[in-house]
């Protein structure tokens, strides 16, 4: 179906919708959104962007005096960018019985209601007559409508039944003439081929849908066929708009395009374990939702090692409803093993007493910088911004050795701008501890097989830090705070991240030598073709391929190649390389691709393997390389998104 709002997308429109309530309100969010892209400028943002305070509400949102102020900042901003623009704004004042008194209305009738509407018509006049003076007004359009006649329910009781109360329409600097020096009858109908004659449009048969262009000579249907036989006919049945009109509110598609929902999940890690706090707002536009339940799933978990796939791991919770509406939920995650990522799930009991799965998100991240633990540069860099901007104690221990002399210059950077300093440059497989804030150290050491420290925190936390050379027989990095151990006891660098104000650690990461893209030049090559052999540098570009006769078949087919694992281990003595793929709805399952080994030189070897990706959702597929010596241990491994 298209409507106004596409017909500007598509001619190149900068299109915003302002309203002083929640747009999501009557599907307004999912229409403006679903048909034009429109920006939305609602009592929402109005608090994000710091214009009225969080607890501000009147009537039902903010009033119609704020909205024109706000509404003259968003023009300017649109008319600046030198493309055109629809601007859409919904005034709210005079809706309701008796309307709302702002501090513009003035007391000059008996009736509130008339003032309100006095009022308004005052605060629409200066808006227009503000218009008419910038300089984009020779070439804008403006129509003024009103979307159905007053609810007061005795504003117009004294009004003759014979009366036809209509809503108020006006066009101002249109750029089309009327061919007609009469009065029309018209219905909201005719507004639509109308509004687009009026900013130029040329609309073949000077009709679209159910209306008219009320600048041509055409008679709307009201004029050809009367009020009584439309309304007969409108309320017939309508198989197709039937189909349009049965939308199941419960869809988590549907609710996930529209923004419905707003979820927010952060995690803390307490005494008694690791605990994701969830919370859900927006549930209100659903009608009736009942008995919330969140769970969260751990399909996979990356060890120290290898990669291991974990089923049936589960975490749920009953959501408690609050008093504004919202609903929140604390999740035990102490059995799940990892807290890194998860799939979190949210159900509902509908209207229809059905449960209803309305949220997913295939990759929750429980740790604030769980999205970073494949690449150590954009942890760190992640780390450094988060550093910025709040008061955080950096816990780092090496386990096994450091060796800064394979890290990148990047890499180097990023810690010493941390505080994460080396004393010994270029000395390689020490053990090695750092404590740093805001960037200074704080206490640091190294040495050949084991350093360790306690120290207090000027809140009165304890820590106990340790870190021993790979030839020990026990914990390799250890960072306990106040008796609790919180390190990942990985090879490589184990970080653990403190937040001094709310004194919970919202951060465990580590990053193996052979593992993170945060060293240089020690783990092999890997690069992707699609449709094609891949060789050289990557490249990304489909294929189509055809069949015989006319069908023809589109073939997304991933090829791989992984060089350069003589760098880690002799290729002689490397046994297989295989990879695992999944993508969001098959965490569960991933497919193995067992790559071939070809020789391409003396004792220089490349693998090679492809697999199709039909099926798959690009957007949520990853790829994770595997490889064994003959004796069956893992000799490197590492994870990627395919781009």
């Amino acid at each position: 179906m298209t409507v106004l709002g596409d017909i500007l997308e598509e001619a190149g429109y900068n299109q915003e919708l302002m309203v002083g309530s929640d747009c999501a309100f009557g599907g307004r969010e999912m229409y403006f959104t679903g048909h034009g892209d429109y920006e939305i400028f609602d009592y929402y943002t109005a608090i994000e962007e710091g214009k009225i305070p969080e607890d501000y509400y009147v009537f039902w949102g903010y009033e119609d005096e704020k909205l024109f102020e706000y509404a003259k900042e968003e023009v300017l901003e649109l008319a600046s960018q030198g493309e055109p623009f629809n601007f859409t704004l919904l005034t709210v004042d005079t809706h309701f019985e008796d309307g709302y008194v702002c501090e513009l209305c003035g007391d000059e009738y008996e009736d509130q209601y008339a003032n309100v509407i006095a009022c308004s018509s005052s605060q629409i006049s200066e808006f227009v007559s503000w218009l008419q003076e910038q300089d984009f007004y020779e070439d804008t359009t403006v129509v003024i409508n009103g979307d159905h006649p007053t609810m007061d329910s005795d504003f117009c009781e004294d009004v003759s039944d014979d009366y036809t109360r209509r809503t108020y329409t006006a066009i101002l600097n249109s750029s089309a003439e009327t061919v007609r020096d009469e009065a029309r009858d018209y219905t909201t109908l005719d507004l639509f081929p109308t509004t687009l004659a009026a900013l130029g449009c040329t609309i073949e048969g000077d009709r679209l849908g159910l209306g008219t262009n009320l600048y041509s000579d055409t008679d709307t249907l009201l004029e050809e066929y009367g009020m009584d036989y439309m309304n007969e006919e409108l309320e017939k049945k309508s198989d197709f708009l039937e189909e349009l009109g049965d939308v199941n509110m419960y869809d988590k598609d549907l609710i996930a395009k529209t923004n419905l929902l707003d979820v927010e999940t952060y995690s803390t890690t307490e005494e008694s374990g690791d605990v994701l706090h969830v919370s859900l707002t927006g549930v209100e536009n659903l009608g009736t939702a009942e008995e919330l339940t969140v769970t969260i799933r751990k399909p996979l978990t990356w060890l120290s090692k290898h990669l291991k796939f974990l089923r049936g791991k589960t975490a749920t919770a009953v959501m408690t409803q609050n008093a504004d509406g919202s609903y929140t939920a604390d999740l035990d995650l102490s059995g799940l093993d990892d807290t890194g990522i998860g799939v979190l799930k949210i159900t509902c009991v509908g209207d229809d007493g059905e449960t209803h799965l309305i949220y997913k998100k295939s990759r929750c991240y429980t740790d604030i910088l769980g999205q970073y633990e494949d690449d150590f540069d954009q942890y760190l860099t992640a780390l450094t911004e988060l550093d910025a901007t709040k008061d955080l104690t950096i816990f780092t221990a090496v386990g096994g050795y450091t060796d800064r002399t394979n890290l990148k210059d990047s890499t180097v950077s990023l810690l010493d701008g941390l505080g994460i300093i080396d004393a010994e440059e270029g000395k390689a497989r020490r053990a090695y501890y750092c404590v740093a804030s805001g960037g200074e150290t704080l206490a640091m050491d190294q040495a050949k097989n084991e350093v360790s420290a306690t120290g207090t925190l000027p809140n009165g936390t304890v820590y106990e830090i340790l870190s021993q050379t790979k030839n020990k027989k026990y914990n390799d990095a250890s960072i306990i705070l106040d008796g609790v151990e919180y390190s990942l006891n990985n090879l490589g660098y184990n970080f653990v991240v403190y937040d001094n104000e709310t004194q919970t650690v919202i951060s465990e990461a580590a990053f193996r030598m052979n593992q993170s893209k945060g060293y240089a030049d020690t783990w092999p090559d890997v690069t992707f073709a699609y449709g094609s052999s891949a060789s050289g540098d990557a490249t990304v570009s489909a294929d189509v391929t055809t069949t015989s006769g006319d069908a023809t078949a589109t073939s997304d087919t991933l090829h791989i190649c992984v060089s350069g694992m003589e760098r880690i281990e002799s290729p002689n003595n490397t046994g297989d390389v295989y990879f695992y793929i999944w993508d969001a709805d098959t965490l569960d399952s991933p497919e193995m691709i067992m790559l071939t080994k070809t020789e391409i030189g003396e004792d220089i070897y490349t693998y090679d393997g492809s697999v199709n990706l039909e099926g798959y959702d690009l957007d949520t597929l990853y790829i994770a390389g595997y490889a064994k010596k003959n004796g069956g241990s893992v000799i490197w491994h590492d994870r990627m998104k395919v781009e």
